[in-house]
């Protein structure tokens, strides 16, 4: 993206072409969600990510499966509704 002139930004590519999933992993850290620390005071600690790791893990991708589903320009058109007739977008959400 390119700052505009005068605040907000340009895209550099098309808004079909950006998904939710790229802009949520591009502030994230490449995770979706902070898997459990394990602490090794403790018998289930220690144990924790092999206990749930697996969780995490189908968990995360399904998150990036859906949230890859959903475009910038989808959104874009979303918000355009909702300021247009927010109670029936919002009724019908």
């Amino acid at each position: 993206s390119v700052a505009g002139a005068n605040g907000g930004f340009y895209l550099a590519r098309d808004a079909q072409e950006i998904s939710l999933c790229v802009i949520f992993l591009a502030v994230r850290d490449e995770q979706f969600f902070n898997k459990p620390k394990e602490h090794f005071d403790s018998p289930i600690s220690l144990h924790l990510g092999a206990l749930v790791d697996h969780v995490f893990t189908d968990a995360e991708y399904a998150m990036e499966t859906v949230f890859g589903l959903v475009s910038v320009r989808q959104l874009t058109l979303r918000l355009r509704d909702i300021i247009q007739k927010p109670d029936a977008v919002l009724t019908s959400a």
